[in-house]
This record gives C-alpha cells, sequence and structure tokens, in this order.
C-alpha cells in the first residue's frame, strides 16, 4: 500500500512520517519511506531523476499525463509566480511516473511512504502558478482514477502562521521557500492551504494536526488505514 502526505510546505510532513514508519514497523509491518531514500541513498536519487524523466511511465499513465496537459493548455501560458517548480512538464511527468509506481506499489504487502506523492506533486504546480480549484480537481480527478491498489492520503494540518514561523526559524537553506519574502510567503501558503482543503473537501483524506503530539499523529493514521 501507499501512503502520501500533503499539507504545507514545513509542516512536518518528513517528521510525521518518521514516526509513522516507526510505528509500521513495531507492528510488524515491511516499511519503506522511499522519501528518505532518495535523499540519502545514490541508487534512490538516481530512480528518482529517472521518474521525472519519465523512464518508469507506463502506457495507462502516459495517457493520463497526456491529460493532464490537456487540461493545463485549456489555461493558456502558466505562470511561476514563486519559482518553485521547473515548469509544467517537470511536474507532469512526475505524476505520470508516480501513478505508474503507486500501480505496483499500491499492490505490495510492503508499506511505501511518501512525503511528497501525487496529490502534493499536483499542489506544488497549482498552488506557484495560482490555478483555479476547478482546475485543480479536474486534474486530481484524471490522476485518481488511474491509480490501482492501496492508497491513503494523509494531510498534516498547521497554520499558515504557524507554518511560516516554523520555516523562517530554520537556520539552514532547506528549500526556495527560504529564499522568499514574507509577502510572497503569506501567498503562496495561502494557496497550498486553499488547495489542500479543496482536496479534502472532495476526497477521503486521513486529517491530523501538528499540534498534537506525534503518537497521537500515527494513531489517528494507524486506525484510519483501511477504513477510507
Amino acid at each position: 500500500m501507499v501512503i502520501e502526505c500533503i499539507g504545507l510546505p514545513g509542516s512536518g510532513k518528513t517528521y510525521l512520517l518518521k514516526g509513522l514508519e516507526r510505528a509500521l514497523r513495531s507492528r510488524g509491518a515491511e516499511v519503506v519511506n522511499v522519501t528518505e531514500l532518495t535523499m540519502n541513498r545514490l541508487s534512490w536519487k538516481a530512480a528518482a531523476r529517472l521518474m521525472r524523466a519519465g523512464v518508469f511511465t507506463d502506457k495507462r499513465s502516459g495517457a493520463v499525463g497526456k491529460r493532464l496537459e490537456e487540461i493545463l493548455r485549456r489555461e493558456g501560458p502558466l505562470q511561476s509566480r514563486f519559482g518553485i517548480y521547473e515548469n509544467a512538464d517537470y511536474t507532469i511527468r512526475s505524476a505520470a511516473a508516480l501513478i505508474a509506481l503507486y500501480g505496483k506499489m499500491g499492490k505490495s504487502p510492503k508499506v511505501y511512504l511518501f512525503d511528497e506523492g501525487l496529490i502534493h506533486t499536483l499542489v506544488k504546480l497549482c498552488a506557484d502558478c495560482m490555478i483555479r480549484d476547478e482546475v485543480f480537481l479536474e486534474m486530481a480527478a484524471e490522476a485518481i482514477k488511474s491509480v490501482r491498489g492501496e492508497w491513503t492520503v494523509v494531510c498534516n494540518e498547521i497554520s499558515p502562521e504557524q507554518c511560516m514561523a516554523s520555516i523562517r526559524a530554520r537556520d539552514r537553506h532547506i528549500c526556495t521557500f527560504d529564499e522568499l519574502s514574507d509577502s510572497q510567503l503569506e501567498m503562496i501558503l495561502a494557496e497550498y492551504e486553499r488547495l489542500n482543503e479543496c482536496y479534502s473537501a472532495h476526497y477521503p483524506v486521513l486529517k491530523v494536526n501538528r499540534s498534537q503530539e506525534l503518537q497521537t499523529r500515527t494513531d489517528i493514521i494507524l486506525r484510519g488505514i483501511g477504513k477510507l
């Protein structure tokens, strides 16, 4: 099965999934923390680059990629407002490859964890380009109907104000968000929140809140797996 986490940048998605990984392992599950591996192992980093290049995309997910491109083409030329993503093609290739991977991983007895999975990838693009809710939902619907196997989306909730404080408190450069001005950061966080809420209003999502203890959040997720 696949578990992916959505939420604002800097909300602690990676930290939450590390806690969930430990909790799952304590119950005897075989867990693959994909994000952790792609960050720390050269072989997985190379695989991630190939994935984004579309090497792992099968016919079904490739067809979805084309439909996503068509949806975006109707919006006209897209403009990155915050410089978060390279371009729309990069996003679509990433989404198509994730659909192909989810199809294989979702049928596996292992549990695969993504802190930047399929939905987060679409949110990231739509937030950066300030794409309308209805367009985002059309893209999400196209992607979702092609995913096979078990798949759960977890939302790690945090207010934009708390998230902004968390990002500003970092003592090192982690990503593009650290370079944004306060006004830009407020705007992009508002876009993320809008799109995450939009998705949660239309599709099943396990919601937890960063203000809760990590154990509480992992317990909520463990109880919710298989019930959505």
